[in-house]
């Protein structure tokens, strides 16, 4: 998506921190060949003081540069409240180099509301958010877009709301035109947080595509989120997985090994699931973190 959403600044010099919710980085592979300035944060949330650190560290080294413009891509379950004390210390040690143009949030058509129910953190992503990129229109019909519409509305009144496909905006300038300052950020408590588990698959190579593809349907309603590379007996392969949705397309990274990340919700059983789905299929011995 962040791919997708950078080509509107095709002219611009950018920089980009990317944050991944598990130990091994995916999105980084799939930006590094864009030619961007990055730096990559595993493993946690940028916003838990476990990483902050890094966090601004990461900023600090990118403000030395001369860039237009940088964009954090956070984690899909990132809790942004953290976000207003670790700017404010940013703006502080590189002495006001960054002007803080808003909060990005995108937001999946065909899954949002299932999401929102689930966990308080998407609606802390919408309630802050200055601009709100409803994805894969294309996929929902149009009943279903003015739901959506009216439901992100009455969390927040003010974000900017635009329907894009592929994360692509409209034009270059689409930023410029729609920037907001002063954020003051905000938090929801109606209901409890509910908890998210992160999974790391260590996956031997060379197994068949075909018993994969049945291996991740087993788990795949369960998961939030999957994605990693895996090699397989046709070569390397990207699977990349949201809420029950999942495809395995050709890719030329090449890794040391293969892996699987998956991001479910703390109350599902999934990781007795991924292993007995294995062991129904594979002699292959799977490692799981």
């Amino acid at each position: 998506m962040m791919k997708h959403l950078l080509t509107g600044f095709d002219n611009k010099k950018i920089g980009v921190v990317i944050n991944e919710f598990g130990k091994q980085g995916v999105d980084g592979s799939l930006l590094k060949r864009e030619g961007l300035l990055m730096d990559e944060i595993n493993n946690s949330s940028i916003f838990c003081s476990c990483r902050a650190d890094q966090f601004i560290n990461s900023l600090l080294k990118l403000s030395k540069l001369e860039l237009d413009m940088v964009f954090v891509e956070t984690s899909g379950l990132a809790d942004p409240t953290g976000m207003e004390n670790l700017l404010d210390t940013v703006q502080k040690l590189s002495k006001g180099a960054y002007e803080f143009k808003g909060l990005i949030t995108i937001v999946d058509a065909t899954n949002f509301r299932q999401l929102l129910r689930t966990a308080v953190v998407i609606e802390n992503q919408i309630l802050n958010s200055q601009f709100i990129l409803i994805n894969k229109t294309d996929l929902v019909q149009e009943k279903d877009l003015i739901e959506i519409e009216s439901l992100i509305k009455s969390i927040n009144q003010e974000a900017k709301l635009t329907r894009v496909v592929f994360c692509k905006i409209p034009d270059n300038d689409w930023l410029e035109k729609n920037s907001f300052k002063n954020q003051e950020f905000k938090t929801i408590r109606k209901r409890p947080m509910i908890g998210s588990q992160k999974i790391l698959l260590w996956i031997p190579d060379h197994i068949k595509k075909e018993l994969v593809i049945r291996w991740v349907d087993a788990f795949k309603e369960k998961a939030y989120r999957i994605k990693g590379f895996i090699n397989l007996d046709e070569g390397w392969f990207y699977v990349d997985g949201v809420n029950g949705k999942v495809t395995i397309s050709s890719s030329n990274d090449v890794k040391d090994t293969s892996f699987l990340v998956v991001l479910a919700s703390g109350k599902e059983p999934i990781k007795e699931v991924i292993q007995k789905s294995w062991d129904d299929l594979f002699i292959e011995k799977l490692m799981i973190e």
